[in-house]
C-alpha cells in the first residue's frame, strides 16, 4: 500500500521513471505490478546492482570473487527477478522472498554498481594491470582501457548475455559512475590537495551490434561534492565558453558547468541518476559559488536547490 501510494505520489509530481539502487523485497515488484499492468501511464523503472561497501572498503580487488564474482552472480538474479522467476534471500539490507511478478515491460534498464571508491579503482588498476582488454559478445573495451574498465564490461556482457539467452530481450546498460572517478583530467593542485588519482571512462566500452538496446553513461552529481567541484573556474578542468556559466549576478554555477562538461565529452546519452540537497540541521559541505549546501537550509531552501539543480 506504502508503494502504491508513493508511485501516485510520483507521477502527480510529473515524473515517470523510477531509479531504485539495488534488489528490493517482493513487495515492490509486486506493487510495479499493480499499478503498471492496467494502467495507459505507466511508471517505469531503472534497476541499480549494488556492491557490498564492506568489500570495497577491504584488501580485496576488482577482480576478487567477493567483487566480480557477487556483481555477475547478483545480476542474474536481478534479471530473473524481474522477469518473475526467483524465490530467494539476500540477507541483510537486501531484498527477499517470493518473485513471480513479471514487470520486464516496464524495466528500461540496469545502472551496474555504486559511487567507485577511488583507492579500489587504484589499487585494481595497479594489481591487475595486465587484465586490461575485454572481448565479449556484446561488449568490449577499446585499448585504452584500464582493469578495472574491462571488469565492468565483462558485467555489463554477461548480464546481457544471460538475459538474451533465457528471455530474449535486452535493456539499456549503464555503470555507475561519479566525479571522484570521473574521466577528466584535473589541475595538478587538485590531484594534491583533494587527492583525485581514479578514473573510470565508459567511453573506453563499446557495443557490438549484437545489442541493440544501447547503453549510456550515468553519474551521481551533487553541488556540494567533491569540495573542488566549486573551484572549478579557477583550478579545475579548462571550461569552454565559461562566461554562459555566470549568471546575471556574476555568480558562476560551477554545478551547471560540470554536468555540462560530462554530457559534452561523452558519445554515449548522459543521465543524471541521483543528486539532492539535504535539510539536515547541521552542515557539512557547501557550494561556494551558489549556496546549496550539504544541510543547513529550511525545506524552502532545499526545495529552491532542487529545482535549480534539476535546471541545471
Amino acid at each position: 500500500e506504502t508503494y502504491l501510494r508513493w508511485f501516485s505520489m510520483i507521477q502527480e509530481m510529473g515524473a515517470n521513471c523510477v531509479r531504485v539502487y539495488t534488489i528490493q523485497s517482493d513487495d515492490f515488484y509486486n506493487a510495479v505490478w499493480e499499478y503498471n499492468h492496467d494502467n495507459e501511464h505507466p511508471l517505469y523503472i531503472l534497476h541499480g546492482l549494488w556492491v557490498n561497501d564492506y568489500v570495497q572498503f577491504s584488501h580485496r580487488d576488482a577482480y576478487d570473487k567477493d567483487f566480480l564474482d557477487a556483481m555477475l552472480n547478483d545480476s542474474r538474479t536481478l534479471v530473473d527477478i524481474i522477469h518473475g522467476n526467483k524465490i530467494f534471500s539476500l540477507g541483510e539490507d537486501l531484498g527477499s522472498g517470493t518473485y513471480h511478478k513479471d514487470i520486464s515491460p516496464w524495466v528500461l534498464g540496469y545502472i551496474l554498481g555504486v559511487e567507485w571508491e577511488d583507492t579500489t579503482v587504484a589499487f585494481t588498476n595497479h594489481i591487475e594491470d595486465s587484465k586490461n582488454r575485454y572481448q565479449g559478445k556484446y561488449m568490449y573495451t577499446t585499448q585504452e582501457a584500464s582493469p578495472f574498465e574491462a571488469m565492468l564490461a565483462q558485467v555489463g556482457d554477461r548480464i546481457i548475455e544471460y538475459e538474451t539467452v533465457r528471455y530474449n530481450e535486452q535493456r539499456l546498460i549503464a555503470f555507475s559512475n561519479w566525479p571522484t572517478t570521473d574521466p577528466f583530467d584535473w589541475h595538478e593542485l587538485v590531484e594534491h590537495y583533494f587527492r583525485k588519482f581514479a578514473k573510470v571512462d565508459v567511453e573506453h566500452i563499446k557495443t557490438t551490434d549484437a545489442f541493440v538496446s544501447g547503453h549510456f553513461a550515468s553519474y551521481h552529481v551533487y553541488p556540494y561534492f567533491p569540495d573542488y567541484l566549486g573551484f572549478l573556474d579557477i583550478m579545475g578542468i579548462e571550461v569552454k565558453d565559461k562566461d554562459r556559466f555566470v549568471d546575471e549576478h556574476g555568480v558562476f554555477d560551477s554545478y551547471r558547468a560540470y554536468v555540462t562538461m560530462l554530457n559534452e565529452y561523452h558519445t554515449i546519452p548522459v543521465v543524471i541518476a541521483e543528486y539532492g540537497v539535504p535539510s539536515a540541521r547541521g552542515r557539512a559541505q557547501s557550494d561556494r559559488n551558489t549556496g546549496r549546501a550539504q544541510g543547513g537550509m529550511s525545506e524552502a531552501d532545499q526545495a529552491r536547490a532542487l529545482v535549480t539543480c534539476y535546471q541545471d
